[in-house]
């Protein structure tokens, strides 16, 4: 007899790309589509080939929306399992497909739960996937990853608190921070974190820069402002440009003489 079903811990995220209604090319609904489920695809094959890797991804999209979700492989051990660590993992996996997307010109919303969820081959339901769609319709309001409060918060003080180096500390003009947090105290995702490590970031067949992905955030924001009345879209664009513009490098580039890039994704 199969076990009887039951809620498990998963680290989820909603996302939204951002302009459905405006947006009706057929070719710019198959390239999200397509760009939702490529990477996954490579994080499995990569997790195939990783016996040590507790977790297991599982997304599930429709129109312009998609769920990430992250659960631990049937009969791993307790000790093995990090809820934390889960949702840490799921959200710099998730922080390199928003990449992609945003290269490609598109905008993302989304929230991000830890907590009960089930999943099958017919769909998917819990608490965490309530508030993880609760956080992007309600909440995040800018184009960003909104992290539920409680665990944003542990997340923050965790990455603050690793101790880096003295090899590590001269890398760095200041240290790369995964999660970050706005000045009402809400938390978010840093979506050009890896960017802001390094000169070039190879993800499957993109070579991407973080000057180059912030041009091109840039343009599909003066494109989207352009003959926009609303002013609620206008906010949420200038907070997205600010935040584009405000993201640097943070490599000590003469530090770091020999490495010239960190390749991901193949």
């Amino acid at each position: 007899m199969s076990p009887a079903a039951s809620y498990e811990t998963g680290a989820v995220i909603f996302l939204d790309v951002l302009g459905t209604a405006r947006r009706t090319d057929f070719q710019d609904k198959l390239r999200i589509h397509r760009l939702f489920h490529e990477e996954v695809d490579r994080n499995k094959a990569r997790q195939e080939q990783s016996p040590h890797v507790v977790y297991q991804r599982n997304l599930r999209s429709f129109s312009d929306c998609a769920y990430v979700i992250y659960t631990y492989k049937p009969g791993i051990a307790e000790e093995r399992k990090n809820d934390l660590n889960l949702l840490y993992i799921c959200l710099y996996n998730t922080s390199l497909s928003v990449l992609r997307i945003l290269n490609e010109g598109f905008l993302v919303r989304g929230g991000a739960a830890l907590g009960k969820c089930f999943t099958d081959e017919l769909g998917f339901f819990g608490p965490s996937i309530e508030c993880a769609y609760f956080l992007e319709a309600k909440v995040a309001l800018y184009p960003r990853i909104l992290i539920e409060d409680g665990v944003g918060q542990e997340l923050f003080d965790w990455e603050r608190s690793q101790e880096m180096d003295e090899t590590m500390e001269k890398m760095f003009k200041s240290i790369p921070r995964l999660i970050l947090k706005d000045d009402k105290g809400r938390f978010f995702l840093n979506v050009f974190y890896e960017l802001e490590k390094t000169e070039l970031l190879k993800i499957g067949d993109d070579d991407l820069t973080l000057e180059d992905v912030k041009r091109r955030v840039i343009s599909i924001i003066d494109r989207d402002e352009a003959g926009e009345d609303d002013q609620r879209v206008l906010d949420k664009l200038a907070w997205m440009k600010r935040f584009t513009e405000d993201s640097e490098l943070l490599l000590n580039v003469e530090f770091v003489q020999g490495s010239r890039s960190i390749v991901l994704g193949q």
